[in-house]
C-alpha cells in the first residue's frame, strides 16, 4: 500500500524551508519582482542554510536527498515566490545531468566546488527555435581530437546570467535528430562563452533568464557528460528526475493563492442586498 506520511526528517526540513520562505523569500519577493533581479545574496543564504545542493550524493560529501525533499522545499519557496523559487531550484536542475552522467572523475571534480564553494550551474538545452524539443537542438558540437568545439547559441536560460558552470546540450549532427546530441560541462570563464541580456517576462521576474552564446569554445574531453548518441538520453533523464518539482511550483502557488482568497473573504465584510 502506498504511503504518503513524511518521515520525521522530511518533515523537519518542510518546517526549515517554510521558514526560510516567510523571513528571508517573502518581504523581498515584489521589490526583485519589480526590478526585474535576482537576489544572490539571497540564494547564498540558502545555501549556507543547506536548502540548495542537498541532492549531491553522500559519497562526494553531500546530503543525498531523494525527489520527496526537492518537491517539498520547492512547495515552500514558490508558495512564497515562484519566481525566486525558480532559481532556487534552478542548481538541483543544472546539477543532474552531471549526476546521472558516466563520467566519474568530472563528478569528483565539479561537486565539491558546487557543494563547498557557492558554485552555480545552469542547465541548457533550449535556443531561439525549439524549446524542449532536444532532438531538434542546433548548437554544433565539432570534434577536434579529443576535444569538442561548441558553436551557437542556448537561450531561455534560468540563472544563465549568474551561473558558474553550465549542462549544456549540442549536437555533432543537426539532421541526425537524437542521434547527435551530445552534453557538456562548460566552465562560464571559458573563452568564447558570452552571456547575454536578460530576457524581458511577464512574471516570474526574480527568476534570472538569459541566453547563452558560443563562439568555438574548447571542450576538453575531461567534461564530455554525454558523447554523441547518449546525450538525448541524459537530457530525458534530468527532465524525468525534475519534472516533479515543477509541480510542487504550481502547488505552492495555488496554495498562497487559496489562503489569501480565505484571509480576503474572511475579512470582508458580505454585501447586503
Amino acid at each position: 500500500m502506498l504511503g504518503f506520511t513524511l518521515t520525521p526528517e522530511q518533515l523537519d526540513l518542510q518546517q526549515k524551508a517554510r521558514e526560510f520562505a516567510k523571513k528571508e523569500i517573502l518581504p523581498i519577493a515584489w521589490y526583485y519582482d519589480e526590478i526585474d533581479e535576482t537576489p544572490l545574496p539571497l540564494i547564498k543564504k540558502a545555501y549556507d542554510a543547506g536548502l540548495i545542493n542537498g541532492d549531491i550524493p553522500r559519497q562526494y560529501g553531500g546530503r543525498g536527498w531523494g525527489l520527496i525533499e526537492s518537491v517539498v522545499m520547492t512547495e515552500e519557496f514558490a508558495a512564497a515566490c515562484p519566481g525566486l523559487a525558480t532559481s532556487l531550484f534552478d542548481n538541483s536542475l543544472g546539477l543532474e545531468p552531471l549526476l546521472l552522467c558516466k563520467n566519474e572523475p568530472l563528478k569528483k571534480t565539479y561537486l565539491p566546488k558546487i557543494l563547498n564553494d557557492f558554485k552555480l550551474i545552469c542547465f541548457a538545452t533550449s535556443e531561439p527555435n525549439m524549446g524542449s524539443d532536444v532532438a531538434g537542438i542546433r548548437c554544433k558540437a565539432e570534434r577536434d581530437g579529443d576535444d569538442y568545439i561548441l558553436n551557437g547559441t542556448k537561450y531561455w536560460i534560468t540563472n544563465g546570467g549568474i551561473a558558474d558552470y553550465m549542462s549544456i546540450f549540442a549536437t555533432t549532427d543537426p539532421d541526425s535528430q537524437h542521434e547527435g546530441v551530445c552534453a557538456f560541462l562548460v566552465d562560464r570563464d571559458w573563452e568564447g562563452v558570452a552571456i547575454g541580456r536578460k530576457i524581458p517576462k511577464l512574471g516570474q521576474r526574480g527568476s534570472n533568464t538569459t541566453g547563452i552564446k558560443l563562439k568555438d569554445v574548447r571542450v576538453p574531453k575531461e567534461n564530455v557528460m554525454a558523447p554523441p548518441g547518449e546525450g538525448f538520453v541524459l537530457a530525458m533523464q534530468t527532465f524525468s528526475r525534475t519534472r516533479p518539482a515543477i509541480g510542487a511550483f504550481a502547488i505552492g502557488a495555488a496554495r498562497s493563492a487559496m489562503e489569501f482568497a480565505i484571509d480576503y473573504a474572511q475579512k470582508t465584510p458580505r454585501l447586503r442586498y
